[in-house]
């Protein structure tokens, strides 16, 4: 099972800058996680996000559940290139070049 969550639903806004905007993502995709169940991100409709919602939505996870995180999490839907550079560049510092380049490859 694969559950999407769309960002811009869920903060009710197209942007997500501050720990609350990662707080309230986070909490839906916990146990989505803890049951080892495939998610899709949806950034459909965001306009930008800050290096510290990165840091506090997908490094929590990471940090909890290590590089499982990247085989069950997808992205869709980011139409903003700065979105894109800054997901790429956490990801990147997280997972290290080789494991980033082959999951970015199939997941994204």
């Amino acid at each position: 099972m694969n559950t999407t969550l769309q960002m811009s639903e869920l903060l009710s806004k197209n942007y997500a800058l501050t720990q609350e905007d990662a707080l309230a993502m986070y909490s839906p995709a916990l146990p989505i996680i803890q049951n080892h169940e495939e998610i899709t991100i949806s950034f459909k409709g965001m306009e930008t996000c800050s290096t510290m919602f990165f840091r506090y939505f997908l490094g929590r996870l990471f940090s909890e559940f290590g590089n499982q995180v990247s085989e069950l999490i997808h992205f869709e839907g980011i139409e903003n290139d700065s979105i894109r550079n800054q997901l790429d560049l956490y990801l990147e510092r997280v997972l290290g070049d080789e494991t980033y380049k082959a999951i970015y490859l199939n997941h994204i």
